[in-house]
């Protein structure tokens, strides 16, 4: 009965129209996505989140295959000088000192 079953199930896998093939994923996602939440955690370390508990940002995924991300702290401000335009560059993505 069991095989039956497993035989059943294998079948409308492989007949599912709806089955996803991986050029049709890349059309599914196409499109720009709002960024929720952005953790890292290295193998053996402490999750981390280099932009603060609320980032700000979108993934733009195209229907060829390519992706760009825009990923900023949630407290950038604009800048009215060069310095602060620098200290929004280094918000804009993490270096090693700032995600400490």
């Amino acid at each position: 009965m069991v095989r039956l079953l497993a035989l059943a199930f294998a079948a409308y896998c492989y007949l599912q129209p709806a089955l996803l093939l991986a050029d049709d994923a890349a059309g599914q996602l196409a499109g720009s996505w709002k960024l929720t939440a952005w953790t890292i955690q290295i193998i053996g370390g402490e999750l981390t989140e280099p932009m603060g508990q609320d980032p700000k940002g979108r993934p733009v995924f195209t229907p060829d295959g390519h992706v760009a991300f825009i990923i900023t702290a949630a407290n950038r401000k604009p800048a009215t000088n060069d310095a602060e335009s620098a200290a929004l560059l280094k918000s804009l993505l993490p270096t090693p000192e700032s995600s400490q």
